[in-house]
């Protein structure tokens, strides 16, 4: 972005800091684009977009579908890692191969229990 988006720049994340709880799903992934895509970010302003990114995730705001659109951007963001691992996984599913370059593969699904019953039937076996 250089010094000379810095001017108008700066006085736009303050506000969108400030209006950060009004932030909508769909105005959250536009903002990490665009920062991503402007290559300016102050740290704050970072800090505050992952922190309404997961809170969305947490949600169960954010479609799998619009997540992948923007995974360059949540990749080079660091925001990653930061999204719970079932979202992850859905994500992953929808990507494409190019999209899922720019991440790591997500964490494998924690595998349930067998039953009590299918323990027992083991044991007497």
């Amino acid at each position: 972005a250089g010094v000379v988006q810095k001017p108008f720049l700066l006085p736009l994340f303050l506000r969108l800091r400030r209006l950060r709880s009004t932030l909508g799903p769909g105005d959250v992934l536009t903002c990490v684009w665009s920062v991503y895509l402007l290559d300016f970010c102050k740290p704050k302003f970072r800090r505050t977009l992952r922190f309404v990114l997961e809170l969305r995730a947490r949600k169960r705001q954010l479609p799998a579908r619009a997540i992948a659109d923007v995974l360059p951007a949540i990749g080079g963001l660091g925001f990653w890692e930061g999204l719970p691992a079932g979202l992850r996984r859905s994500v992953w599913r929808v990507a494409s191969e190019d999209l899922r370059r720019c991440v790591p593969p997500p964490p494998p699904a924690a595998r349930t229990p067998p039953a009590a019953e299918d323990a027992m039937a083991a044991l007497d076996d």
